[in-house]
């Protein structure tokens, strides 16, 4: 396969990033968004430049600018430098405006990350749909997209509290998400 972080992440498709709250989900995919929109180094292994578009729906702008000054402390931030990095601390849901305006920014062309910082923040909300449909759908949405544009959307996602002999079965919500 051809890799965005080689050896972790294929450069198509739409994955999970699942973990435990306040284990550094949202550190760990924010400093990929940086190392993917400035091309460089991210865990010890060459990324393709490309631009990204990342959803930090849980945060503020305040709170992103303190995290990339954490990130990258040493000064060469320059707009030239984050120039293909668009951060969106609001966005609609799925179902009610997310897939066209994901869509618009696929078809400006060269995103080749999209980050969805949380799930739940953009999932659709539930009316006469079983919740296993809904995940599936909310997940088959964005897999289109990503195989449709040759990107990758990675999704942050949170993990039960129950622990599981499967980890698929960790996951928090149905297996539809898996």
């Amino acid at each position: 396969p051809s890799w965005l972080l080689p050896d972790i992440l294929p450069d198509t498709g739409c994955y999970l990033l699942s973990g435990k709250p306040k284990l550094g989900k949202s550190w760990w995919a924010y400093s990929l968004a940086l190392a993917v929109a400035q091309g460089g180094q991210f865990l010890g292994r060459a990324v393709p430049q490309g631009k990204v578009l990342y959803l930090a729906l849980e945060d503020t702008p305040r709170r992103l600018k303190s995290r990339l000054l954490v990130l990258q402390p040493d000064g060469e931030l320059t707009p030239d430098s984050l120039a293909t990095l668009a951060l969106r601390t609001e966005a609609p849901r799925l179902g009610a405006g997310l897939e066209a305006l994901l869509e618009a920014a696929l078809k400006q062309g060269g995103v080749t990350l999209i980050v969805a910082d949380t799930l739940q923040k953009i999932r659709q909300l539930l009316g006469s749909q079983n919740q296993y449909q809904a995940d599936y759908e909310a997940v088959s949405a964005l897999k289109r997209l990503a195989d449709t544009y040759g990107c990758v959307v990675l999704v942050v996602h949170h993990l039960r509290k129950e622990e599981a002999a499967d980890i698929h079965d960790c996951v928090s919500g149905t297996l539809g998400i898996t």
